[in-house]
């Protein structure tokens, strides 16, 4: 399976939310598989339930008629689902679980958009939405993210940080620490 994905033709999707959510698990502690299931769930509810589903492909499609780009529309709706789901948490969802949520959110979106025939939707696509995802969610919940970005842009001088980096080697639970 992992050998097909370089022979296929840049213009599809070849990525797999059940390849993502395996490797994800495979490095995760048995209580963080538990917080990143209970929240994909959640998150699954929300995006396929018959209260939002339909909306949501009448909003998408009319937003596809516009010229809006597919990964910048599935990055968006995805934040939405997850800036949601943590809001109903009362902040009690870790902010770690964010990012891998909301990625296979998005594949699973991108798969459901193929297999429709909704919208062709390709890898450029997908790493596109993530992309869209993840900026949005570091600026919503992490203060110090516009001083990180900037930070990364040149060699950092001071060993010294100004608050405490994410160390998910050291940390027993990287979901629960939050990383943001």
């Amino acid at each position: 399976m992992q050998a097909q994905q370089p022979a296929q033709a840049s213009g599809s999707l070849t990525v797999s939310s059940q390849a993502l959510e395996a490797a994800m698990l495979k490095k995760l502690q048995p209580n963080d598989k538990s917080i990143l299931l209970r929240v994909f769930t959640a998150g699954m509810k929300i995006l396929f339930s018959p209260q939002t589903h339909q909306q949501m492909l009448q909003e998408f499609e009319q937003q596809m008629q516009k010229g809006v780009d597919v990964g910048q529309l599935i990055g968006t709706d995805i934040t939405h689902i997850m800036v949601l789901l943590f809001n109903e948490s009362k902040g009690s969802m870790p902010k770690g679980v964010l990012v891998p949520v909301g990625t296979l959110l998005i594949a699973k979106a991108c798969e459901f958009l193929n297999e429709e025939h909704i919208a062709p939707v390709t890898d450029q696509n997908f790493s596109d939405a993530v992309h869209v995802m993840t900026s949005a969610v570091m600026a919503k919940f992490d203060a110090g993210f516009a001083a990180k970005v900037g930070a990364q842009q040149t060699p950092v001088q001071n060993s010294q940080p100004a608050s405490p980096s994410p160390a998910p080697q050291q940390a027993p639970s990287a979901l629960q620490q939050g990383g943001m």
